[in-house]
């Protein structure tokens, strides 16, 4: 528990937002032949709506495989249709886009909105690839948007 909290206070001095403003962490275990098609992490429920920040926490990298990568990095415009996006790009592949390599203690961190804004970004697009061999650890933690709002609230007070 002391640990987790030590990273979950790191992560929020890098984003400059509470730890209070993120949902609780999610970890990940993806094993051979395992992958997470192309999404956004937000969506129409509710409850995922307002995310606005993702950090992926990569937990080790004794596998081959499993990168990260956005579709849309590079490209000339977003992509508003998951399943075109899914055809377009395979599901979730490494050739086109950005790819990132796990790499055990490493950080991801990207915006699931638009700047200044509590829109949706079509651009973020991204997948797990296929685990080619051996086991995918991985933590998500997302900061919400009505968390990030209430924790400034508690702020002012």
């Amino acid at each position: 528990e002391a640990a987790q909290r030590s990273v979950l206070e790191r992560i929020a001095h890098l984003v400059r937002l509470p730890p209070e403003a993120a949902e609780p962490m999610q970890v990940l275990r993806y094993t051979t032949n395992q992958h997470y098609f192309y999404h956004t992490d937000t969506g129409g429920a509710p409850s995922i709506a307002g995310r606005a920040l993702t950090v992926l926490l990569y937990l080790n990298d004794e596998f081959e495989g499993g990168g990260t990568n956005f579709a849309l990095a590079g490209a000339d415009e977003p992509r508003r249709n998951v399943y075109g996006v899914r055809e377009e790009f395979d599901n979730c592949q490494t050739e086109r886009g950005l790819t990132v390599r796990p790499r055990r203690g490493s950080v991801l961190l990207f915006y699931n909105l638009d700047p200044n804004s509590a829109a949706k970004s079509w651009w973020t697009w991204h997948c797990s690839a296929d685990v080619v061999s051996g086991e995918k650890r991985a933590a998500n933690l997302w900061y919400h948007l009505s968390l990030i709002r209430r924790a400034a609230e508690r702020r002012r007070e």
